[in-house]
């Protein structure tokens, strides 16, 4: 596979994200600022930064492989995890503290994402594994 063709599947995950997908509001959570004064008082002083109408395409995880990874010893598979892809072109960077909300109120936190950049720039697409709760 060469970058080109790399470029050409991102770019059509995208078009697939758009067309099949449907539009969250994602939550950007940001760091706790630390106060100086008692640790009970110690809390995040901002609230989540909102970003309406992200495009976002969820592909559960197959039962099957739930099942699979269920009966291998010392591993634990949250039983509402799904896969989801997100455009590059998103205004905000994805990180482990995120979550989203669907237009039913469904709510993922985002467990883990890899960035597409074949060009090493601007990323394309990103891939997610997201927990439902």
């Amino acid at each position: 596979m060469t970058k080109q063709d790399d470029i050409e599947d991102a770019l059509g995950a995208r078009e697939d994200i758009l067309l099949n997908g449907q539009l969250v509001t994602w939550f950007q959570v940001p760091d706790a600022k630390i106060t100086g004064g008692p640790s009970w008082e110690d809390s995040p002083t901002a609230q989540p930064k909102q970003f309406p109408s992200t495009p976002i395409l969820f592909i559960p995880l197959e039962r099957v492989g739930q099942e699979t990874l269920r009966n291998i010893p010392n591993t634990e598979v949250p039983v509402r995890i799904e896969q989801a892809l997100m455009p590059g072109d998103v205004p905000f960077v994805p990180t482990r503290k995120d979550y989203c909300i669907t237009k039913r109120g469904v709510k993922y936190t985002l467990h883990s994402y890899d960035e597409i950049s074949p060009s090493g720039e601007q990323p394309v697409l990103y891939t997610m594994n997201m927990y439902q709760e």
